[in-house]
């Protein structure tokens, strides 16, 4: 239980759970004020390990992602029980109504830039691939992976530049006040930049009109429109994939 580990530890006299945001099978989340100030704690449960989540990665990847857009600063971390402490992030969800103002749009495009041409030499060597390989791993249906299958052969080629990516730049995980702010890097590791912009456009819905101005604000009009839509369907599916893998699991 939380309230054991809290009061079995220093943290007894620091911290303060104010409220539970989410539970699920792989963690739970609370509002919490940890040195008198607002701050964010995770606690795993049992299949963040087995859906192969690497705690310490995370921390260390954060460290370096926070020099170049805004994301979680740790200040707090017990790896061995599972337990992340945050600061605390203002901001909205970004929604339709925030994207109408074409100035936004531009700026999240350049945001996520910025994140695809950071150094990759101190990232480790964990890729998407590496994440379907864990899910085939855990998953006893081996038809769900014809698809993804057909499209990863397609899309990933030793030619394929691979940079650091979120994986999961989905609308919860994306705030906006006055800048962005990005959340939830637990599936972050090496990926074709494609894959976090078919996220964005998925997620958001996007129109022609709005995919343009996108990939104008990401400094290139030249990335292949087909390619992006196959992208999207491989989003789709590792979402798929990803769902089997909990409830294989839970």
């Amino acid at each position: 239980m939380l309230d054991t580990y809290i009061n079995s530890t220093k943290l007894k006299d620091r911290l303060k759970i104010t409220k539970k945001v989410k539970s699920d099978h792989i963690s739970e989340i609370y509002c919490c004020r940890f040195d008198e100030a607002q701050a964010i704690l995770r606690k795993d449960n049992r299949l963040a390990k087995s859906l192969g989540l690497d705690r310490a990665k995370e921390v260390s990847l954060l460290q370096k992602v926070n020099s170049v857009c805004s994301s979680p600063k740790i200040i707090y971390k017990d790896i061995q029980q599972g337990i992340l402490i945050w600061n605390y992030i203002e901001g909205e969800e970004i929604s339709r109504s925030l994207i109408k103002d074409k100035t936004v749009l531009l700026e999240l495009a350049a945001e996520l830039k910025n994140i695809h041409e950071m150094p990759t030499s101190e990232m480790g060597n964990s890729t998407y691939l590496d994440m379907i390989a864990h899910y085939r791993r855990v998953i006893s249906n081996g038809d769900l992976f014809i698809e993804i299958d057909n499209l990863i052969k397609r899309l990933y080629a030793e030619k394929t530049k691979l940079t650091l990516c979120h994986n999961d730049l989905t609308k919860p995980n994306i705030l906006f006040k006055k800048s962005f702010s990005f959340l939830d890097w637990e599936y972050a590791c090496l990926n074709d930049p494609y894959f976090d912009i078919a996220t964005v456009i998925s997620s958001l819905n996007l129109n022609e009109e709005e995919i343009h101005s996108f990939l104008k604000g990401y400094s290139s009009t030249n990335l292949n429109l087909n390619r992006v839509k196959e992208f999207i369907r491989l989003t789709e599916l590792t979402e798929k994939i990803w769902n089997q893998a909990v409830k294989a699991l839970s």
